[in-house]
């Protein structure tokens, strides 16, 4: 909601926000099935509307067309699920306010 995106060269945001997970960084690897996590600790994520997206850096020799899953979580509750596929390098960009 700050405006600010997180991502491998910016992990930590000022609200609090952490990339901590960015398996295929630098195809490092790489897997087969990679994952990447944002999320702000408990309880002190900030309202607001978030916007999201999923961005292909480099395919690391897999399919320029991949798959991947968005999951929104509040707690352990998953509130919001995507499914779709990255063309031209990026995904639609979606929103979720909390």
């Amino acid at each position: 909601p700050s405006g600010e995106v997180i991502y491998f060269a910016h992990t930590l945001s000022d609200t609090g926000g952490r990339l901590d997970v960015d398996s295929n960084a630098g195809c490092s690897g790489p897997d087969p099935n990679p994952t990447e996590n944002v999320f702000w600790p408990v309880g002190q994520a900030p309202s607001g509307r978030y916007e999201y997206w999923a961005q292909l850096w480099s395919a690391c020799g897999a399919t320029e067309t991949p798959n991947f899953t968005f999951f929104v979580f509040e707690g352990s509750e998953v509130v919001h699920e995507i499914h779709a596929t990255i063309s031209d390098g990026e995904s639609p960009h979606y929103t979720y306010d909390y």
